[in-house]
């Protein structure tokens, strides 16, 4: 899927940017992914994948401060969402 063109199609749409940003995340360009999740929670705070998966990319660039603030906000969003 082509994320970027669907971002330029419809840039408010929360879905496309978390779906590259996580497709970002498995190519391990996590500063890409880290962007991309920022702007899924800006279109939508209520996401909690998005916070738990830019936990994930904040950890393993090592922010580990940012990574746990982003982790407890998911579980706050989602709190049976423990994995």
């Amino acid at each position: 899927a082509d994320f970027t063109a669907a971002i330029k199609l419809e840039p408010t749409n929360a879905i496309y940017s978390h779906n590259r940003g996580y497709c970002y995340r498995n190519k391990g360009e996590f500063e890409a992914a880290c962007a991309d999740y920022s702007r899924a929670i800006e279109l939508n705070p209520w996401n909690a994948t998005a916070f738990n998966n830019r936990g994930y990319a904040l950890r393993k660039l090592g922010q580990l401060g940012p990574a746990v603030e982003d982790y407890s906000r998911s579980l706050e969003l989602q709190p049976d969402n423990v994995k």
